[in-house]
């Protein structure tokens, strides 16, 4: 998938994601917000993804592969934003 929109991630809320660059790692699709004005979830309007994932490993800023069995592979440039206990929170910000 190369078109990013809002709406190839909404209903996918809660389901894993494959990080393909650490095997056997799995990121759980927290959030999938709109910014502004989002008249078509279905267009490019500005939106933002919180994946979840475990306390470790740990990822820096970067573009990693997500993997989910219904959308497929997507190159997604994300940064931690939040660590406490039970793990790591990962924002991707798409304008």
């Amino acid at each position: 998938m190369s078109d990013y929109a809002l709406a190839s991630f909404v209903g996918h809320v809660g389901d894993p994601f494959d990080v393909v660059e650490a095997p056997g790692t799995t990121w759980t699709l927290a959030e999938a917000a709109g910014y502004g004005e989002v008249v078509d979830p279905a267009t490019h309007g500005s939106f933002s993804l919180l994946f979840r994932g475990a306390p470790e490993p740990v990822f820096a800023q970067q573009t990693v592969t997500l993997r989910h069995p219904t959308i497929g592979e997507q190159a997604i440039f994300v940064t931690p934003v939040a660590a406490d206990a039970e793990g790591v929170s990962y924002e991707a910000v798409f304008n």
